[in-house]
Formats: C-alpha cells, structure tokens, sequence
C-alpha cells in the first residue's frame, strides 16, 4: 500500500493539497452536468464554481472565460476520437475501406461506452445553441475541419 502524498506548502508555510488536474476535470464535468440540466444554457462561471466546490478565481485561474470552459468540455470529449482520426489516416492510403469502418465503430463504440462524452455530445447536439460568446467555438470547430 503507497503512502499518501505529502501535502504541499503554500505562502507562510501553511499545508494545502492542491490537485490543479482533478480541480480541472470538476470543473468540466459540473459544466456539462448544469448545460445538460440547464438545456444548453451555459451557467454563470459562479454557479459552476459553486457546483465543482471551487472559486470562482480557480475557474479563472484555469479558464479566461465561459466560451474557454465550454471549448475545454468539448474538447475532453472530442480529443480522444481525433486521436482515433490521426491514427486511422496512417493506414488509409492502404485500406480504406477498413480505415473508415475503423474509425465509425471506434466512434460508437466510445459514445456507447463513455458516459462523459455521452453527455457532452448532447449537450452540444440537442441542447446548445452556439450564439453569443459561444459563436467563436462552433466558427472555430469548422476551420478546423
């Protein structure tokens, strides 16, 4: 059994543990829990703050804004089958017929398994409305493209 990490200190030598990477994911998944509640609405950066038991600063200190933390959550679900994208285009030129079947079932099987990315998709398929600040994220998303 590990020994439990030794807690860091801060100014004054006063003890926190501070996990930026957990702290983070929080904050992602209480995004697309309150956009799934809320019906695409993206919550206040406070009221995500409160539900991820965070400060708002810590919001900040991750995110410059709502639209940052909203492309953050799409992305956590996206990432993964871009990566399933590079690596499919590897073996195309060769097979690809194999290469697109390749990526359709890698896909649906992620979406079928993967609760996180279940709910981000539908957030941003049945419940978004990319307007306002949110506007830039789907302009960018199809440049990408």
């Amino acid at each position: 059994m590990s020994e439990p990490a030794a807690p860091t200190l801060g100014f004054y030598g006063i003890s926190y543990e501070v996990d930026l990477v957990a702290c983070r994911e929080r904050m992602l998944v209480r995004t697309a829990e309150l956009a799934l509640i809320d019906r695409g609405k993206l919550s206040g950066l406070s009221r995500i703050a409160e539900a991820a038991g965070v400060t708002r600063g810590a919001v900040y200190w991750h995110f410059k804004d709502k639209a940052a933390l909203f492309h953050a959550m799409c992305d956590r679900a996206t990432l993964p089958l871009d990566e399933l994208f590079a690596r499919a285009c590897v073996s195309a030129p060769t097979e690809p017929l194999a290469t697109l079947r390749e990526l359709c079932v890698g896909a649906l099987q992620r979406l079928a398994v993967d609760a996180r990315t279940q709910v981000v998709f539908e957030v941003i398929f049945h419940k978004t409305e990319l307007v306002d600040e949110l506007a830039d994220i789907a302009t960018s998303n199809e440049n990408n493209r």
